[in-house]
């Protein structure tokens, strides 16, 4: 008998193997264009920084309403240091003391209010970046979704027509080898049918016996590399 013809098995394993990338593509995209975890996670931190910003606000409100209060202690104070109504000694030294006191804690609460100011702006400016990344975030997930969208559409239409490609390339295949090659790509996947080149199995490189050689040009049986287990044949 002549050697086993592995020209249709050649041109049906290229057609498996261009179905295997649109089929791999189609699921990629349609992967990509479900997964919204780096926007829930962006939506999760604006969340969390508007309120630090809120908080820092409210902060910065009370620490201005402290100050606002003691500023006007210490004019009111003033005020009636300096009136003339008040003329005992005693009295005109406890309220100078009141007032030193109260220029103390003015000090304080400027100080405190300076830092709720300074933190209340950071938080701002890290709420308001937050902001613009999830914007383009979602910008740019708007135009993945567009573009995806109009690829899987592409794929809805070519993949059936490749498969009707496939079907009918199974009738120019010797039926021997076809059902080798269904249970070998079954448990496998991939190229299944590689060529021998100089000795070498294509797929994992490794160095044939000569006997193994001999039977890839002349055997009318299927021959396998000792090594992944593919099926080999000589290219003429």
């Amino acid at each position: 008998m002549p050697p086993l013809a592995f020209e249709g098995l050649q041109a049906l394993q290229q057609a498996d193997l261009q179905l295997d990338a649109l089929r791999a593509e189609a699921e990629h995209i349609e992967d990509a264009l479900a997964d919204h975890g780096e926007i829930d996670e962006a939506r999760r931190t604006l969340a969390r920084l508007t309120a630090t910003h809120e908080h820092a606000h409210g902060a910065l409100r009370d620490a201005e309403l402290a100050l606002a209060s003691v500023t006007d202690q210490v004019e009111q104070k003033s005020k009636l240091l300096y009136s003339g109504t008040v003329v005992s000694s005693r009295e005109l030294e406890a309220l100078q003391a009141d007032i030193d006191q109260l220029m103390q804690q003015r000090a304080t609460r400027e100080e405190s209010a300076l830092q709720a100011m300074v933190a209340a702006e950071e938080a701002e400016a890290a709420r308001d970046e937050q902001q613009d990344r999830l914007d383009a975030l979602t910008t740019s997930f708007a135009a993945k979704q567009e573009e995806g969208g109009a690829r899987l559409q592409e794929l809805a239409t070519e993949i059936p027509l490749r498969e009707r490609e496939r079907e009918a390339l199974l009738s120019q295949n010797d039926p021997v080898l076809l059902a080798t090659y269904n249970s070998l790509r079954a448990r496998v996947g991939g190229r299944v049918l590689v060529a021998v080149s100089q000795g070498r199995c294509t797929f994992c490189h490794i160095t044939l016996p000569d006997t193994l050689l001999r039977q890839t040009q002349h055997s009318e049986k299927v021959v396998f590399c000792d090594s992944c287990g593919r099926m080999l044949f000589a290219p003429r």
